[in-house]
């Protein structure tokens, strides 16, 4: 029996063997496609941290299709230390990966999109926080950052909701200020309550004067009646009704236009209208829409409109239904002023009191947004009032970030210049000039900042002369380029390149040299003309007054510095009149003669350009 074993055992073994062989096989594949995966991984990652993102994508891809659990188990951590280093690029790479392979993970598609967003990729951000909704549609987070990300809101998560909640809780619209000033409101309030108060006490002397007849006649019966009535007086309100205040802003209207009709004062026409404006802003916080429509229809037609009329008319057409046109109306508004926080407010209000949360919530993002930079006040006129006293009080940085915020959202010349006014203090000479210059540009007849500019420009300059009385050149030239960069006047030009000469620094002297040449040739062309304009000034003041002789040599003065046509046909027609032949002539010989050089030193100057060019 033994023996038979013996003898059958290769046998066996070999039975054996086929049964193993395709295990091992099977197990020998596998740790190559593990080595396989694990290797692409790793290129992947490398690729990742080389900004190679498209050969990482196709690593990734290979190693999701063959082994996607442990692509998840490798990349996961990769992602999140990306997350928490703030390198939004390279985990929105890794995320997307992990998201196809996790498509139901709501959360993970969340993340992704604030990565996205990060990016500034704001349609991929959107794309994800909907998938992140259309996974679970009661997920708060991604419908927040969604209307974040539509807003282009800088806030994320749970900061969404912080932000927005307190817009969403307003029960009515935010209405302007009233006009001239805030508290007029609370002065016509306190002008009828003194008024009535004056009224109701005389009327109560007058009831003590009966009660006090009535006791003396002993009359029991009149007496208990008269202590009756002067308690209902003393219970009675004496704050003015709606109804009262509302014929008070039309009586000051009223009274205002009766003056403007006697006085003809601009001021009175003003009044007038902003206590009709009032009166509409008045009725329409007490949802009296017919009268809201009224004042404001009244007002349509006058120039210019009173701040917000346009916003308030709208907001009057959503609270008597007519929606579609209230925002037709918002969306032109915002054309012109997409930072207006009144009109993103209420446009977003507009929205939400129809139940189009996503469209309210990102209009209410970006006013709560605009509201967190300008310490949550909404005009603009109070804005600015606010860095004025900052920067009266010397609170400078404060006013440099509200002057700043305003400068960003509108063209307003004096907050440019209280910002050069605050970088001068701080002896920020280069931002103080950007400053000015942004002053003058929008303000371009302003001789105050014309002289503060001169003044920087010829600080810099008298610190050069310094300098080079101690043969410093270089730390002059310094200075001088510092003036330059303010003014580049034909003086300090020469100045600047004399002293790049003398630091053997021939080609930046020659180019000044150059630049000096041109501005002189330049004011004395400018000069010249302001003189030219002048003698045409005269010329014209002598012809009204017929006088002809001095106008004629004011003109020919004119007309012998510069071919003008209308000097031509002024001098032709004064010619002409007094029948000059002679003159006239030798006018039209001088006029072909000078279009005739004019042609030609054109027709040179395009040859030669077209020399050099070749």
């Amino acid at each position: 029996m033994i023996r038979q074993r013996k003898k059958n055992k290769p046998i066996i073994d070999k039975i054996l063997q086929q049964i193993e062989l395709p295990r091992i096989i099977k197990i020998q594949q596998e740790k190559k496609l593990l080595a396989a995966v694990e290797q692409a991984i790793e290129r992947g990652e490398r690729f990742v941290r080389s900004n190679l993102f498209f050969h990482a994508n196709i690593e990734f891809r290979f190693a999701a299709e063959q082994l996607p659990e442990l692509l998840v188990e490798e990349l996961e951590p990769v992602f999140n230390d990306y997350v928490q280093k703030e390198d939004h690029e390279r985990a929105l790479i890794i995320g997307l990966v992990l998201l196809k392979i996790q498509k139901e993970d709501y959360r993970l598609a969340n993340t992704i999109g604030n990565c996205a967003r990060k990016s500034k990729k704001y349609k991929q951000a959107n794309n994800l926080y909907r998938h992140a909704l259309k996974t679970n549609r009661n997920f708060n987070q991604a419908f927040y950052n969604l209307a974040a990300s539509l807003a282009k809101v800088e806030k994320y998560d749970l900061e969404v909701q912080a932000l927005v909640e307190p817009q969403v809780q307003r029960e009515h619209f935010v209405l302007p200020s009233f006009l001239p000033h805030p508290d007029i409101l609370h002065e016509v309030i306190d002008e009828l309550t003194y008024a009535k108060k004056a009224h109701h006490v005389e009327q109560i002397h007058d009831l003590l004067e009966e009660l006090e007849q009535a006791e003396s006649d002993e009359n029991v019966g009149e007496t208990e009646k008269i202590r009756i009535r002067i308690q209902q007086k003393q219970k009675k309100e004496i704050s003015p009704t709606y109804n009262e205040i509302c014929e008070k802003f039309r009586a000051d209207a009223r009274k205002a236009q009766r003056l403007f009709e006697k006085k003809g004062k601009s001021q009175d026409q003003l009044t007038g209208q902003q206590q009709i404006f009032n009166l509409g802003i008045y009725a329409l916080s007490h949802y009296d829409l017919t009268l809201a429509q009224n004042c404001f229809e009244e007002l349509r037609i006058v120039v210019p409109h009173p701040p917000y009329l346009e916003m308030v008319a709208a907001l009057t057409l959503a609270l008597m239904g007519q929606r579609e046109e209230a925002v037709a109306d918002f969306f032109r508004l915002l054309e012109k002023d997409r930072d207006d926080r009144y009109l993103n407010i209420n446009l977003g209000l507009i929205y939400y009191k129809s139940n189009n949360r996503l469209l309210a919530y990102k209009y209410l993002l970006i006013g709560a947004g605009l509201l967190q930079q300008s310490e949550g006040l909404f005009s603009r006129a109070e804005l600015m009032r606010l860095a004025m006293v900052n920067f009266e009080q010397g609170s400078y940085k404060k006013a440099l970030s509200l002057f700043t915020r305003i400068v960003e959202e509108s063209e307003n010349g004096l907050a440019w210049q209280n910002i050069g006014e605050i970088y001068l203090q701080w002896q920020d000479y280069h931002e103080a000039c950007n400053a000015f210059k942004e002053a003058l540009r929008i303000n371009p007849d302003s001789l105050l900042i014309r002289k503060k500019l001169n003044s920087m420009h010829d600080h810099f300059v008298e610190k050069a002369d310094e300098l080079i009385e101690e043969s410093k050149y270089m730390v002059a030239i310094e200075s001088l380029e510092q003036a330059l960069t303010i003014l580049r006047t034909p003086e300090t030009l020469k100045k600047t390149s004399d002293a790049y000469k003398v630091v053997m620094k021939k080609a930046q002297s020659l180019n000044l040299l150059m630049e000096y040449r041109e501005a002189v040739a330049k004011e004395k062309a400018e000069n010249q003309e302001s003189l030219r304009q002048q003698f045409i000034k005269k010329g014209k003041e002598y012809l009204h007054k017929q006088r002809l002789q001095p106008a004629i040599r004011c003109f020919e003065q004119a007309f012998d510095m510069k071919i003008d046509k209308d000097v031509f046909m002024y001098l032709a027609y004064i010619y002409k009149g007094l029948n000059r032949k002679q003159a006239l002539q030798h006018l039209i010989a001088r006029w072909q003669k000078k279009t005739a050089h004019q042609l030609w030193r054109r027709r040179r100057l395009s040859e030669k350009t077209l020399t050099d060019h070749s």
